[in-house]
């Protein structure tokens, strides 16, 4: 786990050992309601009508139709294209409304593939509804008092700064989706984020090998006073090549910004270059399929032998081969060693109890200009000659007191300087063992230090030639799996770890009939391990066109119910889901998320299911503690699936709760959509089916 992600040790649960079933009333938690007209629908795209990138029909597959708003409301758009928008009773039970129709009309048919439709609520008297063909209608409703009704007030055509791939200015009508709100400090002046698909090659064919993605900020201004229309925000459009999973404003103290999770960055438009970026993806793809290692216990096609092969060739094609391999192997050696002493301040190595830091000054300087402070959580060092020179050691020290990245026992721990050769040398002895660190410091806090600071916290630890050995030893006793072994059960390969193989392309766009983001090579079952979670990048994107994203990717695994990042998202972090909340201040992609709370095995026991189409949590905040339930929902589109399974906090330091009960699927239909409503201070969830509304009310413990 990265160092934005820095997990509290107290909140682990290292004794844990297991759920136990919760059991729930399908009757009694779990109520439903047959929806107005034709019901709900995901199927909008005509047969052959356009061809959709990977990220299009991942993100499709990810998208929830369901909004849900505070006052009790929720909205969502049927298969006749009415705008249907519910009130949840005291009883739970809810009135349904038709607020308006938005079907496009022929003259407002995208020449390019349509979005779905998409909901967001503004503020009590206003939502936000895009027909997914390039239509913006701002909806003012009733009063929360008063029964759940509206009308369409004023109509938009929202616009991306983006080209056609022949160079040619962009269509008048352009497909949307909407993101996320923005609501400024009076309350009544908004933006939304939009999000605008733009093909990449053959674009007259409507055949999209490759997406390019375009976010916008669009103001909408003051509500209910002007009828002017809205206009683009950010004075620099941002393109990425793979669509959000979450968009959130961040109005904290010192980042005005979108907080933006996205497994690719978004950089500006000089930054872009969408034809170089599709050969580069089309050429790494091409690579990976011809040319990379499966895992073990994977099939791998063999080539057929030449018919006139000889022996003698062969043998000596294999020898040439062993060399060349042997050769590259010393070479990346080599370069790994000139790599640590050219750049890096330091170098470090470490043993499941202890680490060995190394610093080179410069031959000659004595003892006496050096100054050393070592204790259990921190270092300091001061050179006294180095003050005038420009080098990475002299950067490295520059900033006073390191904190470790873990507690060290001090008086265990030595350290020795030879002068004649300049060379510190540290043996430091960790406090808690057998925990591998990811790197030698934590970074700082101090908005002061410069990107070159932070890099030095994060210098990998560099491997002995003894371990790189070891490791060339135990890839030369790998077997392949032989035809009378069962497919992934490779003898050399633990029960546990066979949850998190990965057979299918490392490049986040496996799919295997389901796509699911949760589960992404699971969609129709089958055996073989398959990814949990997503791997994402925080990045945040500034009014003022300033795009910053995090060093390194983590894997979500859970969002927040709300969709509100303020409640958290959930890291995978070995087998367990740890919840992290955004910092109070600073920026949300280099600023150390806080550890919350830890849902135990959370991410091993996700492993297991194979059609789960939503992973969302609920926060409950009480006067000592957060309460974190997790909930994974079936899409409900396979035969035999369409479960809600709850995971409920833990009970003590080896248990906790789970429940399962069924909300769609069969005469309900597939799930469509997840949120959730407050009814008199307690949390509802409310899941939108295809035929059905179904409210969870009492699956939530208090």
């Amino acid at each position: 786990m990265d160092a934005l992600f820095p997990p509290d040790r107290s909140l682990l649960f290292p004794q844990f050992e297991t759920y136990r079933l919760q059991p729930l009333d399908p009757d009694e938690d779990v109520i439903s309601f047959p929806l107005p007209g034709q019901g709900a629908t995901q199927s909008r795209v005509g047969y052959n009508t356009h061809l959709l990138s990977f990220s299009e029909v991942k993100s499709r597959i990810e998208w929830n139709h369901l909004a849900a708003g505070q006052g009790r409301r929720g909205m969502y758009v049927d298969a006749d294209w009415n705008v249907i928008g519910f009130q949840l009773e005291d009883d739970y039970q809810p009135t349904f409304s038709t607020i308006a129709n938005i079907r496009p009309g022929p003259s407002s048919e995208p020449k390019r593939q349509p979005e779905y439709p998409s909901c967001i609520q503004l503020d009590n008297s206003y939502w936000a509804v895009a027909d997914g063909a390039g239509a913006l209608h701002l909806v003012k409703t009733s009063c929360a008092e008063e029964p759940f009704s509206g009308e369409i007030e004023r109509s938009e055509g929202p616009k991306s700064s983006g080209v056609n791939s022949d160079g040619a200015e962009s269509l008048d009508s352009e497909p949307f989706l909407i993101q996320g709100v923005r609501r400024d400090g009076d309350g009544k002046s908004l933006a939304l984020l939009l999000s605008f698909a733009h093909p990449v090659g053959k674009a007259q064919k409507q055949l999209s090998s490759s997406t390019a993605f375009e976010l916008v900020e669009w103001t909408i201004g003051h509500l209910g006073g002007s009828t002017a229309n809205g206009h683009a925000r950010l004075p620099s459009h941002f393109y990425g090549s793979d669509l959000p999973i979450s968009v959130d404003w961040s109005g904290v103290q010192g980042s005005q910004s979108w907080t933006v999770l996205s497994s690719k960055q978004y950089t500006e438009p000089q930054a872009w270059d969408a034809q170089q970026s599709m050969e580069i993806e089309k050429k790494q793809r091409e690579n990976l399929v011809d040319s990379r290692k499966p895992g073990l216990g994977a099939k791998r096609k063999r080539p057929s032998p030449p018919i006139f092969a000889e022996a003698e060739s062969s043998q000596a094609a294999v020898a040439a081969t062993t060399r060349r391999e042997g050769a590259k192997i010393e070479e990346m050696d080599e370069s790994a060693e000139r790599a640590g002493n050219d750049d890096s301040p330091y170098s470090w190595t470490q043993t499941a109890d202890a680490f060995t830091l190394h610093l080179d000054f410069p031959p000659g300087t004595s003892r006496q200009e050096i100054t050393i402070s070592l204790d259990d959580t921190s270092l300091d060092i001061v050179a006294s000659s180095m003050a005038d020179t420009d080098t990475p050691l002299f950067r490295f020290l520059r900033r006073r007191k390191r904190r470790w990245f873990g507690d060290i026992d001090a008086g265990g721990s030595t350290w020795t300087y030879e002068p004649k050769t300049g060379v510190l040398e540290f043996e430091v002895v960790k406090r808690d063992t057998n925990i591998r660190w990811p790197s030698l410091f934590v970074p700082s806090d101090d908005d002061d230090d410069d990107d070159d600071d932070e890099t030095y916290d994060d210098i990998p630890e560099t491997f002995d030639a003894a371990t790189l050995a070891a490791v060339r030893e135990s890839f030369g006793r790998i077997r392949e799996r032989n035809s009378s072994e069962p497919e992934g059960n490779h003898p050399a390969i633990p029960a546990l770890l066979r949850e998190e193989m990965d057979y299918d392309l490392d490049d986040d766009e496996d799919f295997d009939g389901g796509g699911m983001m949760y589960a992404e090579s699971g969609g129709g079952g089958g055996g073989g391990g398959h990814k949990i979670g997503r791997d994402v990048l925080v990045g945040t994107l500034t009014s003022v066109g300033e795009a910053k994203w995090s060093k390194a990717s983590s894997t979500v695994v859970s969002l927040p119910m709300s969709g509100d990042l303020n409640d958290g998202i959930m890291i995978k972090s070995a087998v367990d889901g740890l919840l992290f909340c955004p910092p109070q201040s600073g920026d949300p992609s280099n600023r150390p998320w806080s550890h919350r709370t830890t849902s135990p095995a959370l991410s091993f026991v996700l492993g297991s299911k194979r059609d789960v189409r939503f992973v969302k949590h609920v926060i409950q905040h009480s006067k000592d503690a957060i309460r974190t339930t997790v909930m994974a929902f079936d899409s409900g589109a396979v035969p035999g699936s369409g479960n809600a399974y709850i995971y409920y906090p833990p009970v003590d330091r080896m248990t906790a709760k789970q429940g399962v009960v069924k909300i769609s699927g069969g005469e309900r239909g597939a799930l469509l959509g997840v949120g959730q409503i407050v009814v008199n201070g307690k949390i509802v969830v409310v899941a939108l089916c295809e035929k059905e509304l179904v409210v969870l009310r009492s699956v939530l413990r208090d």
